[in-house]
């Protein structure tokens, strides 16, 4: 027989009814895979981001959402491993320990690959574009050596701007005058220039700076032709000198200093 003092103090209080053991452990295991679609999710997100980012307009906007990113897969990793936590090894629930793992080591592989390969890759770009960009202004400098010698007459004299070049079809391609993908206004502000048939241009030049038409022969061929604006790279200028040459100019001193020699020079032969 049931001794009846052990029953009285196994029974529930009256108006509670009994819940089995299986019911509490089901529900438990239901906000565990909750948990685990919310962090698998997480975890998909920020690649999903990170992959999108470049499409964005403005470099602002493609920074904040590669942060974002990695705030979000951070946030799948964290989910997970709460996740994992919960789950013991004798869970009833199959898969979840495999899929707790995965969404554990995905976010650690994404994040490791985001912010120590990417800053590598994203260099690489950077040097690409510098590259690109020396190509732009050898083109320049060969237009405008070009125009000195069909159009400057006797005295051999440079075109009165950058724009003269691209006016006088010297340069027939006026996406040469832009930094290549160049981001500070967004992509879609430069190519709406561009449609409306206006002039635009990454570039200073000793012509436009100097507001006179300039000599060949007065002019030094160590002198600064044409350099790269303000805000445009990131890492150094690329310099165009009037002997052809380009040069990769890493520093604000070292920079201003060119500046400064061509402003000199300016001042020196302005018509009086």
């Amino acid at each position: 027989m049931t001794d009846p003092a052990i029953s009285k103090e196994t029974a529930p209080p009256a108006g509670v009814s009994a819940k089995p053991p299986e019911a509490s452990g089901s529900r438990t295991e239901r906000r565990t895979v909750i948990a685990l679609i919310l962090s698998l999710a997480f975890c998909a997100a920020g690649p999903v981001l990170w992959l999108a980012a470049p499409f964005l307009p403005t470099r602002t906007a493609i920074t904040v959402v590669l942060g974002l990113s990695g705030v979000v897969a951070a946030l799948g990793l964290v989910a997970a491993v709460i996740v994992r936590e919960m789950t013991d090894e004798d869970s009833k629930i199959r898969g979840v320990r495999a899929a707790t793992r995965f969404a554990v080591l995905f976010p650690i592989a994404f994040l490791l690959f985001a912010f120590i390969v990417l800053p590598a890759l994203e260099g690489r770009r950077s040097e690409t574009r510098r590259i690109v960009s020396v190509g732009h202004l050898s083109r320049i400098g060969r237009a405008a050596t070009e125009w000195m010698l069909k159009r400057g007459g006797g005295q051999k004299l440079y075109p009165p701007s950058l724009k003269t070049l691209l006016d006088d079809r010297f340069v027939k391609d006026p996406t040469f005058f832009i930094y290549p993908e160049r981001l500070p206004d967004g992509r879609d502000v430069t190519q709406s220039k561009l449609r409306k048939g206006e002039f635009v241009t990454d570039y200073e030049s000793l012509f436009d700076r100097a507001g006179f038409r300039v000599a060949s022969a007065a002019a030094p061929s160590d002198l600064a032709m044409a350099w790269e604006k303000d805000g445009v790279c990131t890492y150094g200028r690329n310099v165009l000198f009037l002997d052809g040459h380009t040069e990769h100019v890493v520093g604000d001193e070292a920079f201003l200093a060119l500046v400064k020699r061509v402003d000199q020079w300016i001042e020196e032969h302005k018509p009086k």
